[in-house]
This record gives structure tokens, C-alpha cells and sequence, in this order.
């Protein structure tokens, strides 16, 4: 028998908001659009406060955006405003 583990609550909003945030060229509007989605999941589900563990950082998805997202040197900023 297969070993299944359940699908985090709000998990598509959270990555759509993470891959939003990466991307280039950066879209406040878009982003700002997936951050209110986000919310709205997490109050409609009552989540709260949320920590990624071991598990999370261990993963095969971790490991991939970890390598396409270097850290940003001191001259790149997070958007333009």
C-alpha cells in the first residue's frame, strides 16, 4: 500500500503567492491579488500559526526553489516601487 500524506490547508494560494513573489518581472498587483486570496483561505479555514519543520525543508520542492532562487546581492532590491 501506498503511503499518502495530506495536502496542507491553503497550499495552492501559498504556492501561487511564492511563485508570484519570484517571479520576474516582479507584479505587485498580481501578488497583492494572492496575498488577499491567501488571507481569505486561511480565515475561512481557521489556520493558525504555522511553522515550516524538517519535513518541509527536506523536500524535493524545497531543494528546487532554494537552487532557482539564489539570495539577492546588496545592489538587487525586491521590486520597484
Amino acid at each position: 500500500m501506498e503511503k499518502t500524506t495530506p495536502k496542507p490547508e491553503c497550499a495552492k494560494e501559498t504556492l501561487d503567492l511564492l511563485n508570484c513573489v519570484t517571479a520576474s518581472p516582479y507584479d505587485v498587483g498580481k501578488c497583492m491579488s494572492l496575498l488577499h486570496e491567501l488571507r481569505r483561505c486561511v480565515v475561512d479555514k481557521a489556520i493558525g500559526k504555522q511553522v515550516l519543520g524538517s519535513p518541509w525543508l527536506e523536500s524535493s520542492a524545497w531543494r528546487v526553489f532554494k537552487a532557482q532562487n539564489a539570495p539577492l546581492s546588496q545592489d538587487e532590491t525586491f521590486c520597484d516601487l
